[in-house]
């Protein structure tokens, strides 16, 4: 065999490598909750302390509302959350099992309640699916290509079928 072969076979093998990374990067999407907190006469809540916990994992993340009473979460993973809002001399409300989608942008608005510290409102509306945000598009997938004890080959031949 000659030094262009070898070469040929080295190309080969690399973009089947390639190709099995970008298979799996492009399923490591991840998912975004924003929205408002106003009070019941529609007025922005600045300082509200927002908390997003996975129901899968029980990872919690925190924000505090900005001065027009909007927050943000960026690169949470796809699945189930519970979101607490919380302020003082407010009623602390929840929204309990929020769907968040992959490669998605859930807005989530909350309306709170003057009341104590010590009351809980539980919300049972649904986050809202509709990417207003930019112009990518997710899916979540559940079938499975290969496994890394395989090889590149069997990868990118599954993912081709």
């Amino acid at each position: 065999m000659g030094v262009r072969t070898w070469i040929r076979r080295g190309v080969a093998l690399a973009v089947a490598w390639l190709m099995a990374a970008g298979i799996a990067w492009a399923q490591a999407g991840t998912a975004s909750l924003r929205g408002t907190v106003t009070d019941e006469q529609g007025g922005a809540l600045p300082g509200a302390t927002v908390t997003a916990t996975s129901a899968a994992t029980s990872a919690a993340r925190s924000t505090v509302t900005d001065v027009s009473g909007g927050y943000q979460f960026l690169a949470l993973g796809p699945g189930l959350y519970d979101v607490k809002y919380e302020l003082s001399g407010f009623r602390t409300a929840v929204r309990q099992q929020v769907q968040l989608a992959v490669d998605s942008a859930s807005k989530l608005d909350i309306v709170m309640q003057i009341g104590a510290l010590t009351e809980v409102v539980n919300v049972t509306a649904e986050a809202t699916h509709i990417n207003t945000t930019d112009a990518s598009i997710g899916n979540t997938i559940t079938r499975r290509c290969g496994n890394a004890s395989e090889g590149p080959f069997a990868v990118v031949g599954q993912a081709l079928t």
